[in-house]
């Protein structure tokens, strides 16, 4: 008989990994009539099945597969994307250890069996009721926590949403060595919109240029208020000059902007700063303070303007310097030609490295990015006649990825031979494509095939 609550109980997904077929019967004939049931065949089904239907709850027994009902909970419970899920172990007998044990794994209860059908019937609409009353809170709290880091007036990330998204970006940058930008733009001449028209007018603007920076951006880079009529963008994977192009398409469109208020159409212009986070900033309030910086001046110059920052910091510095390549002894394959030839491709890049420092002149930067891509080439050829030499049953494989990296090098020089590539993007090419990813890891590949062999013809 069904509790005379059971009716209040939302039906909801129930995940079964019964063995038994008398239990799965018992089961199905007890829950089946207010709940969808899923169904694991074995043990292996139970997390893909979690994981594509989101069930409510999960009840587990003792499968034939080498997972049992506890290491299957204690699986769920370390998978992030079900460690959530309520689960109820059933068990042949109730032996306390057993049943401390698969509590202390995770389950939320736990049932001996046979199980009387009106004990599990109240046990699963507890712990759905349960399971409800968590999701509502979660939701609740992510909404709070929405509220927290949300202007209201545009609908915008606020100030304190913009920092936490900076750090976060600051410690991914660290990891990946890839520059982002920042910019702050600030509503040219808004008291007096103010003053002019009141503040629901001057709210009306903010709200339209909020909708305009949406319109205006890519759906990666973040949009923030920053305070006032000042406003932050974020640009991951940016350097500030990749980021002057859709901010100036942002101030072109917003000085087109027409915004009518109580019969008067009103115009609108944005000065914005540009600049980027460099590798080796320790805080993000150096890069605040150049896209700061650059926004004065970007004001200063007469307003309605993108200015990018140009400020040349120690940490500036930094950013391609903490690239310079070091030989290390293990780095050796013991084949003496291609062990001269990668050292020399190191020697080549850090002369690239300290032109770009040194800010050397661009046809100077580019004869060095010549040279060092003319080298690679040959190097690539003359190893792949050593691998060949010895049979190396990679080879072909070996000699597409050489292909890709120099169809790639000669798009990045060509481009910067035009002028219209930046050398630190070059830099970093060679640093971590052709010589973190390529000679330092997949070259160690054939390093076996040629140990003891020293002394065999390069070609």
């Amino acid at each position: 008989m069904n509790p005379p609550e059971a009716h209040l109980i939302e039906p909801g997904v129930i995940l079964l990994a019964i063995e038994s077929p008398g239990d799965r019967v018992c089961i199905e004939q007890t829950l089946g009539s207010r709940h969808r049931l899923l169904h694991a065949q074995s043990g292996e089904d139970v997390l893909p099945l979690a994981v594509a239907n989101k069930p409510d709850l999960i009840l587990l027994d003792r499968l034939a597969s080498p997972l049992d009902g506890y290491a299957l909970c204690a699986y769920l419970k370390a998978e992030p994307q079900t460690a959530h899920l309520p689960v109820i172990l059933l068990a042949a007998s109730r032996v306390c250890a057993d049943e401390v044990r698969g509590l202390e794994l995770g389950a939320i209860d736990y049932l001996a069996k046979p199980v009387d059908p009106d004990i599990l019937l109240a046990r699963v609409h507890n712990h759905l009721a349960l399971k409800r009353i968590q999701d509502h809170l979660e939701a609740t709290n992510r909404h709070l926590a929405s509220l927290a880091t949300t202007d209201t007036l545009t609908g915008l990330v606020n100030r304190r949403g913009l920092l936490a998204r900076l750090e976060a970006e600051h410690a991914r940058s660290q990891r990946t060595q890839h520059p982002f930008a920042l910019a702050i733009c600030d509503l040219d001449y808004f008291k007096r919109v103010n003053d002019t028209y009141g503040h629901a007018a001057g709210d009306q603007v903010l709200a339209s240029f909020a909708a305009t920076l949406r319109e205006n951006l890519r759906t990666i880079d973040l949009a923030a208020r920053w305070g006032g009529e000042e406003f932050a963008i974020l640009f991951p994977e940016s350097s500030a000059r990749d980021a002057v192009v859709p901010l100036e398409r942002l101030r072109q469109a917003v000085a087109a902007l027409r915004i009518h208020h109580a019969g008067q159409a009103m115009t609108v212009t944005v000065s914005i700063g540009v600049a980027e986070y460099c590798i080796g900033d320790d805080l993000i309030e150096h890069l605040l303070e150049r896209a700061d910086t650059a926004l004065y001046a970007a004001k200063s110059g007469g307003r309605n303007r993108v200015v990018r920052s140009t400020t040349q910091t120690h940490h500036d510095a930094c950013s391609l310097a903490c690239f310079k390549l070091v030989w290390h002894a293990h780095y050796a394959s013991g084949h003496p030609l291609i062990d001269a030839q990668h050292q020399g491709l190191f020697q080549d890049a850090n002369e690239l490295l300290i032109a770009i420092l040194e800010a050397h002149p661009n046809a100077q930067i580019v004869t060095l990015a010549e040279r060092l891509l003319t080298d690679t080439v040959a190097h690539f050829k003359d190893e792949e006649a050593v691998l060949r030499t010895f049979d190396y049953p990679e080879l072909e494989a070996h000699q597409v990825i050489h292909a890709a990296l120099v169809a790639r090098g000669i798009e990045l020089f060509e481009a910067l031979r035009r002028g219209e590539g930046e050398p630190g993007v070059w830099f970093q090419f060679l640093a971590h494509e052709v010589v973190v990813q390529h000679m330092l890891q997949v070259d160690r590949d054939y390093f076996p095939l040629l140990a003891g062999h020293t002394d065999a013809p390069a070609s």
